[in-house]
């Protein structure tokens, strides 16, 4: 089995003296210079975090966590004071929820 031409390629030779990753990129016009991606080799991003890599730069666990919706905040006084002012006022509940950015407040 021989190597891959390209410096620092270890994949084994396919067409041209290239590896298949090297042979693609010559077709298309691309420098062979640039590194090429590596697979499943990259841990979790976030701090802390040992498991391994599953999407996006996140273990399967944080992936999961981003994609749930956001969690529901406690408002402060001053806001719940404000939001029962504006609905006093008239204001509906669409336009508290957009104004104060909640769900349904």
């Amino acid at each position: 089995m021989t190597a891959c031409s390209v410096p620092a390629c270890e994949r084994r030779k396919d067409a041209r003296g290239l590896c298949k990753a090297h042979y693609s990129r010559h077709r298309r016009g691309l420098p062979l210079a640039m590194p090429l991606r590596s697979y499943g080799v990259k841990g979790c991003s976030v701090a802390g975090c040992d498991r391994p890599h599953s999407a996006r730069g996140l273990c399967n666990y944080h992936w999961k966590e981003a994609r749930k919706p956001p969690r529901w905040r406690q408002r402060t006084p001053e806001e719940v004071r404000a939001m029962r002012k504006l609905h006093d006022q008239g204001v509906g509940f669409e336009e508290l929820a957009r104004r104060f950015g909640c769900a349904s407040c």
